[in-house]
């Protein structure tokens, strides 16, 4: 639902998106996606901390579980 959507502005561009072989796509220190379990395994669990980004996501920092994610970025005209 797009009228659900919260968009939030990366501060630092250098600190917008980071991969690695620990954890999957990480968004500054905001959002991260990785496997608690197993990191060779399909990642699973999702940390939120609003660090990097100007708005954070959730209200919570407590892990969560997802099942997809998608990336957009936005341009303008």
């Amino acid at each position: 639902n797009i009228k659900d959507a919260i968009l939030s502005n990366v501060k630092d561009a250098s600190r917008a998106l980071d991969y690695s072989g620990v954890c999957g796509p990480r968004f500054g220190c905001d959002l991260t996606i990785y496997n608690i379990n197993n990191p060779a395994a399909a990642f699973d669990t999702t940390y939120c901390n609003k660090m990097s980004y100007e708005r954070s996501i959730r209200d919570t920092r407590e892990a969560f579980s997802i099942e997809d994610y998608e990336v957009f970025q936005i341009i303008r005209k």
